[in-house]
């Protein structure tokens, strides 16, 4: 909803220019990513919610922790209305097997995904600022809860927020 606050503005709102992004194309063999955003707390056990960012889990599956490469068997999942099986772009709340020790900010992987941490990383990313960015300058990086320091060693092109296209 548009601010009564800045009536001279007529473009689109910020959130409608994100919900309108392109979404990327995404391969249905995607690997398993589910940013841990709350740890729900039962009397008997712990839920862990985020929302599925890509890939799919379901009830049985062996997955590891990140960064603790903590591994456990996915014992129930809330927030499916497919009961046991869930894909991209849901929030669930999963339980693990066993009690482990899984924060908010930890993400949950395939166990059988060979990537390791790296420093250096290909992304897309809003810049929200007229200025541009200096390659020698270090940022902070909002990644789920956390704030990463980071540089920008190049820029592979530019996105027109209004068409799409690749500048």
């Amino acid at each position: 909803e548009k601010s009564e606050n800045t009536n001279w503005y007529k473009g689109p709102t910020l959130l409608s220019s994100f919900n309108d992004l392109m979404t990327i194309q995404t391969s249905p063999n995607e690997k398993l990513r589910i940013p841990i955003q709350n740890v729900l707390r039962t009397d008997s056990s712990r839920f862990y919610a985020g929302k599925l960012a890509s890939g799919q889990v379901k009830i049985g599956d062996i997955v590891k922790v990140l960064p603790s490469n903590t591994i456990a068997t996915v014992a129930e999942i809330i927030g499916s209305d497919n009961g046991d099986d869930v894909t991209k772009g849901l929030s669930i709340a999963i339980r693990f097997d066993s009690e482990i020790d899984v924060s908010r900010g930890e993400i949950v992987v395939s166990n059988s995904d060979l990537d390791s941490p790296s420093r250096v990383y290909l992304s897309e990313l809003i810049w929200l600022t007229n200025k541009p960015h200096q390659n020698s300058n270090s940022y902070l990086l909002k990644c789920g809860p956390m704030e990463i320091p980071c540089t920008i060693s190049d820029v592979k092109y530019v996105r027109d927020m209004e068409s799409q296209a690749q500048i």
